[in-house]
């Protein structure tokens, strides 16, 4: 009632002031648009008409704001709506895909698209059907346009690159992990799969420079470490004279028990006249670790006048590694392979290993037909792979994975973890 009230007293005032208007302006006066086009009327009359013509003026330019905000408004809410319904049509998209129903979880993928601008984590999801089909070609094709339209997005780039590495393309599955590094320098991921193809690539000197950010990422990761050993280790086989030897040393020196850098640091001693000291280097080794291919390298070093030294030092070795299974077994070969049956009878009795390695052994003991230490020495070859015991079944095992190998190599085949490879303990 008060609004009311107040409304018609306004309009009162409104009139009066109108009327008074009109009442003290009665005189008429020209009002002229162009020189051919004028009218005559009162002035209170041409007042209240240009005061008439402002307020609509006015009314006309909030009509237009207001028009442009409700179209804006419509807009955003057009667009909030198909990013609503592109984000109901990916969740139900990536559960197709998850029940293995690809071909739907695409053409969901393609309406959502079509619905509402793609971003990169939905190409990445799109290309994921395709790699999840067995279909890399179809993924690096749809990932190239991702990155036509989106950029050189770092998703878009790890599965362009992931495509490229199933397609056997690694010069641009590199190229495109050097761009997605560029971005994410520190992204585990990211340096893995760089550290991956550059492996794969031998590229071992960038190799080790990624490895090495990594193990800096991860310092309690005893696989990243030896990753690390490993890149520097095939880095140096890949150098010459006294780079190869630095390269060596650092390895061993960073790790004792590294039995590949010690072997070759031990063969080029023997190479370069050195025989004396890489026989004192190998036996440091062996006696700090047993380690069936540095043993087996300082048996192809011992000669005759040598052969009483090999047995001390495997009685030393045994003496510091009672619970060494493994060692025993070398040492028990070693001494029926030099005329000592009744000391490695002993060591197999003491010994309670129950492989084919040890009935071999017990079996050549028994029956006076161990194998001579110099046909185990022809048998090695010039770069000593070849088994140390007779009989069936693996020699060496993998300390990581315990894959077997009958003959040793520096890196595991199975897990790829470098200087494993060991006779059981």
């Amino acid at each position: 009632m008060f609004r009311r009230t107040l409304l018609f007293v306004v309009l009162l005032l409104m009139a009066a002031a109108i009327a008074a208007l009109l009442h003290l302006n009665p005189d008429n006066a020209r009002f002229s648009l162009g020189t051919e086009w004028s009218v005559e009327l009162p002035v209170g009359v041409l007042v209240l008409l240009s005061l008439c013509a402002g307020a609509l003026a006015i009314f006309v330019l909030a009509l237009i704001h207001e028009g442009r905000n409700a179209l804006r408004a419509w807009r955003v809410n057009r667009e909030v709506r198909a990013a609503a319904w592109s984000l109901s049509a990916r969740s139900e998209a990536r559960s197709l895909a998850l029940s293995g129903d690809y071909a739907r979880a695409r053409a969901l993928f393609t309406k959502a698209a079509k619905k509402h601008e793609p971003d990169p984590g939905q190409v990445v999801d799109m290309a994921d059907t395709w790699f999840e089909e067995g279909r890399p070609d179809q993924a690096r094709k749809l990932l190239e346009n991702g990155l036509k339209d989106l950029g050189n997005d770092p998703l878009l780039l790890f599965s362009y690159a992931r495509a490229c590495s199933l397609l056997d393309d690694h010069p641009a599955a590199l190229s495109a992990l050097g761009r997605a590094r560029a971005s994410y320098p520190d992204s585990p991921r990211v340096l893995e799969m760089l550290r991956d193809e550059l492996f794969a690539a031998a590229d071992w000197d960038t190799a080790e420079q990624v490895q090495q950010r990594l193990a800096r990422i991860r310092p309690d990761d005893d696989g990243e470490r030896n990753r690390l050993l490993g890149a520097r280790y095939e880095k140096a086989m890949q150098s010459r004279g006294e780079l190869r030897e630095a390269l060596l040393r650092s390895i061993t020196d960073s790790d004792p028990d590294f039995s590949a850098a010690l072997l070759e640091r031990a063969r080029a001693l023997v190479s370069s006249d050195h025989r004396r000291q890489a026989t004192r280097l190998l036996e440091k080794a062996v006696l700090r670790k047993p380690t069936a291919i540095l043993l087996h390298e300082l048996e192809l070093l011992s000669d005759g006048a040598e052969g009483n030294r090999m047995s001390k030092l495997y009685q030393k070795a045994l003496a510091r590694h009672p619970d060494n299974h493994g060692l025993a077994l070398l040492a028990a070969r070693y001494y029926a392979d030099h005329s000592q049956a009744d000391t490695a009878r002993e060591l197999l009795e003491k010994t309670a290993a129950d492989n084919d390695a040890a009935k071999t052994l017990w079996l050549q003991i028994e029956t006076g037909s161990s194998t001579s230490s110099a046909a185990v020495h022809g048998d090695a070859g010039s770069n000593g792979n070849a088994p140390i015991v007779g009989g069936p079944g693996p020699v060496f095992t993998c300390s990581a994975c315990s894959a077997g190998s009958s003959e040793w190599t520096a890196r595991c085949s199975c897990c790829g973890r470098w200087s494993s490879l060991d006779t059981p303990a």
